[in-house]
């Protein structure tokens, strides 16, 4: 079985409220989950603690693409990380002016500091996870279940026996 680290975001400056998944796989390190731009510092020191770089991420899963889940998703893309999604938020991780636009008419001049700067994802970066289906990432097999209800698209991760729900 995997090791799977629960990395605590500290969103806000608050403990155990928003979290990323730091799981090790055969061929380096996968996250479930990144959290808001403005949580990066809390995860690259949480990182930092199992002595992780971005650089020796192989790939980011997000469950869904709501700003405390994948708010970040564009920055570790640009980093050369693929990110898998669902593929009903993978054209809102490539052009997220409409998400922005609908987070704006909810948090309106708190966007900033809620969830820092949220950048695009480079096409070529974001892969479309066909809900009920596996892959193999990073040499680790990984089954992708189609999960509805917070959202429509949101995907939970099977690991082994764990599942990671977001």
């Amino acid at each position: 079985m995997s090791k799977i680290q629960v990395l605590d975001l500290h969103f806000q400056g608050r403990p155990q409220c928003v979290a990323a998944f730091l799981v090790s796989a055969p061929q380096g390190p996968v996250l479930v989950e990144c959290g808001p731009a403005s949580s990066r510092p809390a995860l690259l020191q949480a990182l930092a603690g199992h002595n992780v770089k971005p650089a020796d991420i192989r790939a980011l899963l997000v469950t869904h693409i709501h700003l405390d889940h994948a708010g970040d998703a564009g920055w570790w893309a640009q980093q050369g990380v693929p990110v898998y999604v669902h593929p009903i938020g993978a054209p809102h991780l490539i052009d997220p002016a409409k998400l922005l636009s609908s987070a704006g008419r909810i948090y309106g001049d708190q966007m900033e500091r809620l969830w820092g700067e949220i950048v695009p994802c480079p096409e070529e970066n974001v892969h479309a996870w066909t809900p009920d289906t596996a892959k193999s990432i990073a040499g680790l097999d990984i089954q992708a279940w189609d999960s509805p209800g917070h959202a429509r698209h949101h995907l939970a991760y099977q690991v082994s026996d764990l599942l990671l729900c977001g």
